[in-house]
């Protein structure tokens, strides 16, 4: 079973540099495009256990999921015996742990 987590999370991670690749290209019409408020800045990509979101702006915490984007100045949290991982449009990946 962890081999089957650990190839899943490769997959995704993969795939969400190729997206972020795509989008930010040269040429593409979102790198083209003038910095709005509302730009992808980080995609979550794994989520194990519960993590909620808060978007910048509202008072609700939802229950965030794997392939959702996240925007400037969004919250996340995690529970216990949870973890998450999300990677910014830069390519870069944040791991986060329980209770964070």
């Amino acid at each position: 079973m962890k081999n089957h987590n650990s190839a899943s999370f490769r997959f995704m991670t993969c795939l969400s540099v190729l997206f972020f690749t795509l989008i930010l290209s040269p040429g593409s019409r979102a790198a083209a495009a003038p910095a709005k408020k509302q730009d992808v800045a980080a995609m979550v990509t794994q989520i194990m256990g519960k993590m909620e979101f808060l978007r910048a702006g509202t008072a609700k915490w939802q229950k965030a999921k794997p392939g959702m984007f996240l925007y400037q100045g969004d919250k996340l949290k995690t529970s216990g015996r949870s973890k998450a991982a999300i990677m910014f449009s830069n390519g870069a990946e944040v791991k986060i742990n329980q209770n964070t």
